[in-house]
């Protein structure tokens, strides 16, 4: 018997009526279902009112039992960042990146928040009992970092690391990814990019300056083709708006002395493509660069529309 229910606000009472007596059960609260701002805490078997096994989240049902368990979070200062690959709807795969939280300009993270996010994970999530004296959530940075002889535990987790470097907005990185069109690994080039979210409170009582922030790691393909759509009164990006993207495909022979002897022009419609919530449609970079060598020579062109 399983099921699910997600999202539970505090001091909620979820009751699951009909548990036949001699049955087991356990009950999981998982890291990515907490509110953003909260850590979990501990489970708290009420007045004895079932038998534990392992662990005070999991227990069997008696015959005159009416199980009553407690799940404790705590509230503290959260942040989370999503992660975008503006390649994405052109490769089918990226390796890990890692991410850490600095203060300002440190170019020191906060211990222990260095993490990796894998491959098809879109988001990575960090919680604070307190802040540093004086500083408050937007002071705290998340940002892309680079490691040195990194070390994983059998399960792929990360363990440990020579030494750790900031990326900067707008720095250049080089990672592995597999292109669609081709279905090869290769080292590509991208540059970082971060926008950082507005900070809110999560309950009345929480820091009055704000205590969750949710930020967008962007890892931004160099070379291809970007389109921004915005209102050009009040500049806000316009989502939804949709681009049919053509490609012209130049094939010109030339003789030994670089004379033209014939022209091949091929036209392939690459698709329509909607604007997201930042303006801008996927970068297209399924193509092949301009190359040109003796005696042939082939240059692309895009019409927008």
């Amino acid at each position: 018997m399983n099921g699910s229910i997600s999202k539970i606000p505090a001091r909620y009472v979820v009751e699951v009526p009909y548990l036949p007596a001699g049955m087991k059960f356990e009950i999981e609260e998982r890291e990515n279902e907490i509110p953003l701002g909260y850590s979990f805490m501990e489970y708290v078997c009420e007045s004895n009112s079932y038998e534990t096994d392992g662990g005070n989240n999991i227990g069997w049902i008696g015959i005159t039992d009416t199980p009553d368990m407690t799940v404790k979070n705590k509230r503290g200062f959260g942040l989370e960042a999503n992660k975008v690959w503006s390649d994405s709807d052109f490769t089918s795969w990226h390796n890990s990146i890692y991410t850490a939280v600095f203060i300002g300009d440190s170019l020191t993270p906060v211990a222990n928040t260095v993490k990796k996010i894998d491959d098809p994970d879109t988001y990575v999530r960090y919680f604070f009992d307190s802040l540093e004296e004086g500083k408050d959530i937007s002071d705290y940075i998340i940002q892309e970092v680079e490691l040195t002889d990194p070390v994983f535990d059998s399960s792929g987790n990360l363990t440990g690391y020579g030494a750790v470097s900031r990326v900067i907005d707008g720095d250049p990185l080089v990672i592995r990814a597999t292109p669609v069109r081709t279905n090869v690994q290769e080292d590509l080039s991208y540059v970082a990019r971060y926008t950082q979210g507005t900070v809110s409170k999560t309950a009345s009582g929480a820091s009055s300056s704000g205590n969750v922030r949710t930020d967008t790691i962007e890892n931004r393909r160099s070379g291809g083709l970007v389109i921004s759509l915005y209102d050009m009164e009040t500049g806000e990006p316009l989502a939804d708006g949709d681009f049919v993207i053509k490609r012209k495909n130049i094939e010109r022979i030339t003789d030994g002395n670089g004379n033209v002897i014939s022209t091949t022009t091929t036209t392939t419609t690459l698709g329509t493509f909607t604007s997201n919530s930042f303006g801008r449609i996927t970068v297209l970079y399924d193509f092949a660069s301009n190359a040109s060598a003796s005696p042939n020579e082939t240059v692309e062109e895009y019409t927008i529309t």
